[in-house]
């Protein structure tokens, strides 16, 4: 599930920036890229957390 989530995220990511492209606005472009970026770091800190919380379940189990 966590995997689906970052997978999604990472092609909702690339058209994102896509867009960004296409606009004039440099200033709004750097920000929101920058934002993005964070965004996006979060997916893959998100999914190895699921991982290790799967690890001690099983662990546990």
């Amino acid at each position: 599930m966590a995997k689906d989530m970052t997978d999604d995220l990472e092609i909702l990511y690339y058209q994102a920036l896509a867009r960004l492209c296409e606009g004039d606005d440099v200033k709004y472009m750097f920000k929101m890229r920058e934002i993005y970026k964070h965004i996006y770091s979060l997916s893959s800190r998100v999914d190895e957390a699921a991982n290790i919380i799967l690890d001690i379940i099983v662990k546990i189990t």
